[in-house]
């Protein structure tokens, strides 16, 4: 049996033959379509929801790998930097730790562990850091500025080593704090031993050192004391001969005795001043002085030696120079003594002269008080050789040092006058050609007087001191107290002081000088220094705790043979009014004794240089 099919032409399905052709209304036709195209669009919308399904999940498991990746590439770092660091930690050549506040060891690398004698780290991780320390109490309170300050540094620590001798670290410690009682501490040592000892050493070598220089000192000290002693009496007495009644050739003898003296102390001079340069202790004066006066005094010394072979001896000081200054005129008069004589020395023939003039000189901080003066010695002599012109200054540096040479000296002139012409605030220079002479210049800074008022507060004019004194003779004698121990200086102050008319008491040391001014007065004192029982200073010191209760003031004037620097300064701190070194100069003395009996409260700068 046949069935109507809904398509025309076709078999139906169920039915074996052919269908026939059913006819159908526009309606179920639409129906059909609807139908069909609703099932196709959910079908895409299934299948685009299953896509975009495995495409999230494809990019989680994408996002996944490389979060995995990422971390993988990260642990991989911290693994590699951690070894870094770890090997870092443990060959660092300085020791690094960690232990806690007790002092328990967490870490320490195989540098810590080789500074306190360990063998390995893991050696040293069984001890406690308490052991390392001589003194716990240094510890305790190492610990407790780390508590305070967080982090010390430069912490120079002594600790004991696995041997128990002693090792010095430098400390750096930082305090991390986290819980309670996971609070450590973390640092840096490096050990500074060898360091510690050599400051040691030189902490040693500079006392021995110093040791050294205060006994060269007090040699120099006590040779310039037992050098000059007995010069002051050969020249002294050399003098007093010298004004007798003597023949022509007991004259000369006596005159060749008195320039050996004078040519030695000259030689000893020289090297004690170049002793007080090498220690540092030089000084120079400031006092007020006649600038043309001390420039003609010093060129007139040399008057009898230029004579004598011949030379022209000028010197040339300019009128526009004033003619008070304030400065050293013995360091000024010492340089010109050693760069005129050098110039008589090696010139046979022609002209030696001396100019002066003032120096222009521009300084940061240019002061209207102080004038800077050039001098000029020319000579027209032999010349400095080639060879020895970059050395001149040098000490103990002589043309010829042979055996056979013409010229004598120490070779310490040109060195000390270098140093003095430095230490007044100048310097020093020469030109020179070989066979035509030298001329040498320096230059020195001085003030004008008017700037150094306070230095000359109790000076009194030589018009003054004459007057006075002329009226004191014509009074009476001035009596004089003479405290001296040596017999032969004794002697020779005694003789020159009686022949002047002084009434002169004699006293052999400071104890019997007091007591000879508990029997009668004086108007002044000549004081020694050095003396047994009671030293001259311990002597004027009591003599000045009595004139504060009386209100008296009695003038005293050291005559030592201690010529060092502070000598000077020692006995006037002590209470003396003036000093004069041995050798004593006559005209000096007699100068400062009229000078303090006229003015018994002015003080005197002279120091016998």
């Amino acid at each position: 049996m046949q069935r109507t099919c809904g398509w025309a032409g076709a078999y139906c399905c169920v039915c074996p033959g052919p269908l026939r052709p059913r006819t159908m209304n526009v309606a179920t036709i639409r129906a059909m379509g609807s139908t069909q195209i609703a099932t196709g669009y959910d079908h895409r919308l299934v299948i685009i929801a299953i896509l975009l399904a495995l495409l999230v999940f494809c990019a989680a498991a994408l996002a996944t790998l490389l979060l995995k990746q990422r971390l993988f590439v990260q642990r991989l770092e911290l693994v590699v930097h951690e070894r870094r660091y770890r090997l870092l930690f443990e060959r660092s050549p300085v020791g690094v730790f960690r232990t806690t506040l007790s002092g328990r060891v967490l870490e320490i690398n195989e540098a810590g562990a080789r500074i306190f004698g360990y063998e390995s780290r893991m050696d040293f991780r069984s001890q406690n850091a308490q052991q390392l320390y001589f003194d716990l109490k240094q510890r305790d309170e190492l610990i407790e500025r780390i508590k305070r300050e967080k982090f010390i540094t430069n912490a120079e620590t002594r600790l004991r080593r696995k041997d128990g001798t002693p090792v010095w670290v430098l400390q750096n410690i930082t305090l991390v704090e986290s819980a309670e009682d996971d609070t450590t501490l973390e640092g840096t040592l490096i050990d500074i031993t060898a360091r510690k000892q050599a400051e040691a050493e030189l902490k040693e070598a500079k006392e021995i050192s110093e040791a050294a220089s205060r006994a060269k000192g007090e040699f120099m000290a006590t040779i310039s004391h037992e050098i000059r002693t007995p010069m002051n009496g050969i020249l002294g007495m050399t003098e007093l001969v010298l004004d007798t009644e003597l023949t022509a050739e007991q004259r000369d003898n006596l005159g060749l005795v008195k320039l050996s003296a004078e040519s030695l102390l000259a030689i000893i001079n020289d090297i004690l001043d170049f002793s007080k340069i090498e220690a540092g202790r030089f000084a120079v004066e400031s006092i007020p002085f006649d600038l043309r006066k001390n420039l003609g005094d010093t060129m007139n010394a040399f008057a009898l030696r230029a004579k004598q072979k011949e030379l022209n001896l000028v010197h040339f000081v300019p009128s526009e120079l004033p003619e008070k200054v304030v400065g050293d005129p013995g360091r000024i008069r010492q340089v010109l003594v050693n760069l005129v004589g050098n110039a008589l020395k090696f010139t046979e023939r022609g002209e030696i002269s001396l100019h002066v003039q003032k120096e222009n000189v521009q300084k940061e901080q240019d002061n209207d008080g102080s004038i800077w003066l050039h001098f000029t010695i020319r000579d027209s002599g032999r010349g400095i050789p080639e060879e020895m012109r970059e050395k001149i200054f040098e000490p103990f540096t002589q043309e010829d040092g042979s055996m056979s040479r013409n010229y004598g000296g120490t070779g310490l002139g040109l060195t000390i006058s270098k140093r003095l012409a430095e230490k007044m605030g100048g310097t020093i220079w020469f030109e020179s050609q070989t066979g035509q002479g030298s001329t040498f210049h320096f230059t020195v800074e001085l003030k004008l007087e008017a700037a150094a008022l306070p230095a000359a507060e109790n000076a009194i004019s030589a018009a003054d001191v004459s007057a006075a004194f002329a009226a004191q003779k014509r009074q009476d004698q001035p009596r004089v107290l003479l405290v001296e121990d040596n017999a032969v200086n004794r002697t020779l102050a005694l003789r020159l002081l009686e022949r002047k008319g002084f009434a002169v008491t004699v006293a052999m040391d400071g104890q019997a000088a007091l007591e000879e001014l508990e029997k009668a007065d004086f108007e002044i004192v000549l004081m020694d220094v050095q003396m047994p029982r009671m030293d001259g200073l311990t002597a004027t010191a009591a003599i000045r705790a009595r004139e504060k209760i009386t209100g008296a003031h009695l003038p005293i004037v050291a005559m030592t043979a201690h010529a060092l620097k502070g000598d000077r300064e020692r006995c006037l701190e002590a209470g003396m009014d003036s000093y004069l070194s041995k050798p004593i100069r006559t005209a000096e003395l007699f100068a400062t004794i009229e000078t303090l009996i006229a003015n018994p409260t002015a003080r005197t700068a002279s120091a016998g240089q």
